[in-house]
């Protein structure tokens, strides 16, 4: 992919259009056909936010993921006790759709417009299904939800804003529509080129979601000095997915900091967490570290009292026992020495 780079003073006119260049392979679309869903346990890194996929919820008879978000003004490592909740959504498979769960009050911008919801409703995210030249009216979720429409391109141009006040140009074309993770897996890769008022340039990841963050979030009046993107995803695994983008140009690890760098090396691998379900002990085991803390919290994010375990062998291996738990989903969380974290979601029976 072509790059360009334009000295230029004005900030707000191209700024505005925040992306990040991916390390992407040029295989056709139609080799990869598989749709791949959000899953649970999943963190994105976006700038100074990071968010999570932490359970489950039922709102109006469907059954939603629940997001909850962390902010904080220097670089930090996801931490679920000091996170809010943040959104509900739903990934329908069948139809390569994603959806959020608005409720009654939400004020929703579209173009100059400001509407509010009078009742809850399910809103569009992300599209999979669209062919070359379809049009879509989707959502973005952030600071402020709103109302876009953009139609599915051959190939777009995006704008990231450098802080020496340069524009770097990164255009994607359709040959450029399956990305790998870290793990070799191949994802499809939508391009967007926004038609309506405020709508921008978008890349979509299937599992992924946008190059601007979880659900796009506020794109409006960005400048040099507010940059939004994502930096780094990974999932309930361990498997992740790493931008080109490094705040200053000073690369660092985006999963327990802030910007930029290499994640693989910081997230913990949990070869073996068994069984699960349980109805009775949960056994852990660490590879690549010593596990220091264990830890099982309910779809609330409260921590569940009077759940010890045992002292790990070597570092490498601990037990829970989940007797006197009640039935149900929980997440769990191990801490190895070097204060790194891996979630998992448990069921016990």
């Amino acid at each position: 992919m072509k790059e360009i780079k334009i000295k230029t003073n004005v900030f707000g006119a191209v700024l505005s259009l925040v992306a990040v260049l991916l390390v992407a392979r040029t295989t056709p679309l139609q080799a990869q056909t598989e749709y791949h869903p959000i899953t649970d346990g999943c963190v994105w890194s976006v700038s100074n936010e990071k968010y999570m996929t932490v359970g489950d919820t039922v709102l109006n008879g469907k059954t939603y993921m629940k997001i909850y978000r962390q902010v904080a003004a220097q670089s930090f490592e996801f931490s679920l006790e000091e996170a809010e909740y943040f959104a509900a959504v739903r990934d329908d498979s069948a139809e390569k759709k994603v959806y959020a769960y608005l409720p009654a009050g939400t004020a929703i911008h579209e173009g100059s417009s400001l509407m509010v919801a009078d009742t809850a409703m399910e809103v569009l995210l992300y599209d999979f299904s669209l062919k070359m030249g379809d049009t879509v009216c989707f959502y973005s979720i952030g600071s402020m939800v709103v109302k876009t429409v953009a139609v599915r391109a051959e190939s777009v141009n995006m704008y990231v804003g450098e802080t020496d006040h340069s524009v770097v140009v990164h255009q994607y074309s359709s040959l450029d529509s399956v990305v790998y993770l870290s793990d070799n897996s191949p994802r499809n890769q939508i391009l967007l080129e926004g038609i309506s008022l405020y709508s921008k340039p978008c890349v979509w990841i299937e599992g992924v979601g946008s190059l601007r963050g979880f659900g796009e979030g506020d794109q409006m009046n960005l400048s040099d000095y507010n940059q939004r993107v994502l930096l780094c995803f990974v999932d309930g695994t361990g498997v992740s997915y790493q931008t080109e983008f490094d705040l200053d140009e000073v690369p660092n690890d985006c999963y327990s900091t802030g910007f930029g760098g290499d994640v693989k090396e910081h997230s913990p691998s949990v070869t073996t967490v068994y069984p699960n379900p349980t109805d009775d002990h949960l056994h852990i085991e660490l590879s690549g570290g010593e596990i220091a803390n264990v830890a099982l919290y309910d779809l609330q994010g409260r921590m569940v009292s009077g759940v010890h375990a045992g002292t790990p062998q070597q570092g490498e291996t601990a037990t829970m026992n989940m007797r006197n738990v009640p039935a149900g989903v929980y997440l769990l969380r191990v801490t190895d020495a070097d204060g790194k974290e891996y979630h998992r979601k448990i069921v016990k029976r």
